[in-house]
Formats: structure tokens, sequence, C-alpha cells
């Protein structure tokens, strides 16, 4: 008979996360849940250990036994904090001796998580027959039981939590609601994104929670610096947390682009290095820096990126401080080591449709940055990507032959743009439509403000 419960295996798991590196352990948290232990004690101990990794902590067994001594004992566990650090070990010889053939190659940890989800589902199975045979037994009515065989299909199936079945009755009144809750402008600030970009607000009315967005470029055309212009936007001007999951740059190199960006100094200068005394160069930075302390954008870098790590890191940091938009910068970072059956297109097309079931479970924006193909048309190594956004937007120069065209037919393009925002995919705007803006290179700052293009292109003249 099949065992509904493993404890061996709950307890390698929990192994695993006191005794993991910061990568495994996103990995864990982002795939195990409270519920799928279906022992108190470890159920009690996991939900500790996601309590510490969600405030930030470091778990280890010196954290838990140091700050933590007294909830560990109330978890009650079979194993005792020796056990669980020396655990991992004898269960990892036990686990390769055991599943050598029928799991080469994988991971001890993902073989334990294998076997504690197959004994949730199979434990869901015997509630589901205990179900009917009670209704049965009952003699309900055959049609109250296949109704109660199909409730318990659809709440096992991943996110069932998070669907809405609306008879025609609520779904009349949520249309006269929903419509009244947009012309509530201080509730629709709420449910809504702006940014500093009047046309591109007007446009899209605001970006919207549950939404995915890509944005793309081709390389050199600023798709980084217009995300950082959009995370100031949201954290400093709106007032609204912000997490920017980088993978490119190095901390430094970010903080020197935020320097620049908020300040209005030169980030050539500030990469070479500002003259001792003479200006108020540093004096500017200084503000900038205060004023960026005070705001919102919470950063990550992650060099290898995975898509588990970057949907651990979004939970986590919402759970911490409630962000309400992601930039995930830039997906062609993906990695793929762990992925050698998986062609990279999969792979990009795979990660876009996690991102968007994020972004509807968590309720908030994701940000996903993209190359553009070499063709100008797609996007780089996954086209069909697009599919799975609700917008898509993509940066392009504006070239002299383009400029040209446009003014022979009496469109007319001033001098002082050189970038346009074209909208690829969209709800809520004619796909082809284009945002003019100036993106001033020296201070990695977009405008659609024609007073402050020309400004920028005085300054770019000099």
């Amino acid at each position: 008979m099949v065992s509904v419960t493993d404890i061996d295996a709950e307890e390698l798991v929990l192994s695993a996360i006191i005794n993991g590196d910061k990568q495994n352990i996103a990995d864990i948290m982002s795939r195990v849940k409270d519920d799928d232990f279906f022992f108190k004690g470890n159920r009690k101990l996991f939900s500790l250990l996601r309590g510490m990794y969600a405030a930030g902590e470091p778990i280890s067994p010196e954290s838990i036994t140091g700050l933590h001594a007294e909830d560990f004992e109330a978890c009650k566990t079979r194993t005792n904090i020796v056990g669980f650090v020396t655990g991992f070990t004898s269960a990892k010889i036990r686990f390769e001796e055991t599943y050598s053939q029928t799991a080469s190659g994988e991971k001890i940890v993902d073989v334990a998580i294998k076997k504690v989800k197959t004994a949730v589902a199979y434990r869901k199975l015997q509630a589901t027959a205990d179900l009917i045979y009670k209704a049965v037994s009952d003699g309900k009515p055959p049609e109250d039981v296949y109704r109660a065989v199909e409730d318990a299909v659809i709440a096992r199936e991943d996110m069932s939590d998070k669907r809405s079945y609306l008879t025609p009755k609520e779904m009349g009144r949520l249309m006269l609601d929903a419509t009244a809750e947009r012309m509530d402008q201080e509730k629709r600030r709420n449910e809504v994104i702006f940014t500093s970009f009047g046309r591109l607000n007007k446009l899209t009315g605001g970006f919207e929670r549950g939404d995915l967005i890509i944005l793309s470029a081709a390389s050199g055309v600023g798709k980084s610096a217009f995300s950082a212009n959009l995370a100031r936007d949201v954290s400093m001007v709106d007032g609204k947390p912000v997490l920017y999951i980088n993978s490119e740059m190095s901390d430094k190199q970010q903080a020197r682009r935020y320097a620049s960006m908020l300040s209005g100094v030169s980030h050539q200068a500030i990469r070479e290095g500002l003259p001792a005394e003479g200006d108020d160069s540093f004096s500017r930075i200084i503000q900038a820096a205060d004023n960026f302390a005070a705001a919102s954008i919470y950063t990550i870098t992650i060099p290898d990126l995975q898509i588990n790590n970057v949907v651990a890191e979004t939970k986590r940091m919402q759970d911490r401080f409630g962000i309400q938009i992601v930039f995930v910068d830039y997906v062609g970072r993906m990695d793929t080591i762990n992925s050698r059956d998986v062609q990279e297109w999969q792979l990009m097309e795979a990660a876009a449709r996690t991102l968007k079931t994020m972004a509807q479970e968590l309720d908030i924006v994701v940000v996903m940055v993209a190359q553009l193909s070499s063709n100008g048309i797609s996007l780089a190594k996954g086209a069909n990507m697009k599919n799975e956004c609700d917008l898509w937007m993509n940066l392009s120069r504006i070239g002299n032959e383009e400029r040209a065209k446009a003014n022979q037919f009496g469109e007319g393009i001033d001098d002082c743009w050189n970038v346009f925002l074209e909208f690829r995919k969209a709800r809520n705007v004619e796909t082809g439509a284009r945002i003019l803006m100036h993106f001033h290179g020296d201070t990695l700052t977009f405008t659609d403000d024609i007073e402050k293009a020309k400004e920028f292109c005085k300054k770019e003249e000099e």
C-alpha cells in the first residue's frame, strides 16, 4: 500500500534548508509550502524557517539555536537540531543508494521534494476517495457526488486559489463596482502605477496590477536606463515600493548610474573621478543619495539569473516591503546551466509565462527587460514571449532617414527627439503607436517634455 506520509523526506527538505546556501534555500522556498508537511512539528519548523527567510535573516544551525532556540523547541519535531545538521549527510547517502537508477543526475533535495509532493497528492486522492465513499454510503445523488469530485480536482490544480467563478448577477454587480472604483481618483492611484511620462500615462491609463510588461530595445539604446527611470518614478514620485533585479551590472556600476540620473551630474565625469573642489557636483550627489535613501527602491543583483530565484526573491521582498512593481533586467541573461535538455527559446518563453503568473498571483506589475533581435522585429532568443505579455514597449533610435521621411510627408520630427517608444502590443493602445522621447546619455535620463529635450540638446552641442 502506498504511504501518504513520508517523515524522512520531510526532514531531508528541512535539513537542506538549514544546511543550504542562499541560492538553494531560495529555490526550495519557491517550491515548497507549509501545507506540504504532514507532520505538525515539521510544518511549524518550516513556517519558522520561512519567516526567517522572509525577514532576510540568515538561516543556519547557529541562527536557529541562538535567536530562535525557544521557537525551535516549540515545534516539537522528531529530530533535534543536531539531527537536522547531520541528517542531511546520512540521508544523502541513503537517497543516493535508493534512487541511483530511477533518479540519476537529480539533486538529492529534488528527490526529497518530489517525495513530499507525491505524499501530498496521495493524501488528496485519499481524501477524495473518502468523500466518494461517504457520499455513496449516505445515498447522495450521483450528480452531487460528481460535482464534489470535480470541485476536489479543481482545488488541487495550481493557482486554483486565484481563480474566480462569477454568476451573471455577480458579474453585473462587478461591472458597476469596477467602473465606480475608477471614478474615484484616490482609489485609481492605488490600483494603477504611473510614471513621469505624461504621454505614456495617458495612452496606457497607467500600468495595471497583474500585468507583465516587456521592455525591449537593441543593444545600447538604453533599456536599462529607461527601466531605472521608471523605477525612480514609481518609488520617488509615486511613492510605491519597487524591486529591481539586476543581472548585468555590479552594485557600484548601478550606484554610479543612479548618482548621475538623480543629480544631473555627468555619468562620464563620475566614472573618471570628480574634482575634489571647484564645483558643486559632489554636493548634488550627496543630495541625490539622501533622496534615494528616503525612497523605496530595493535592488538585488543575481549574476546567474534563474527564474526560480526571481520568483523566490520577489515573494520574499513583497512579504517584507510590499513591493508593487518588479523589474527583471534582463531576461536574456537567464542561466541555462541546469536546463541542458531545453532549447534557449523554450526557456525564455517559459520564463515569460512564469513571470506573468507571478504578476497575477502577487497582484503586482512585472517589467521584463528583453533584447531585440538583430532583425529589429522580434524578441531575441524567444520571439513568442510577446504572447505572454499584456504590454510590449520597444525603444528605438530615430535615424536620419526616418526623420527625413517624416518631414517629407509633413509629419515633422523635431531635432530634439532622438528615441521612439513604440507600442508593439497593448490592450488599450493602438499597436504601432509611438511616443517621441529624448535620451540624454550623459545623465542616463529620458524625457518626453519638449523643453527639457531642447535643454539636453543644447548641452550635447556644447
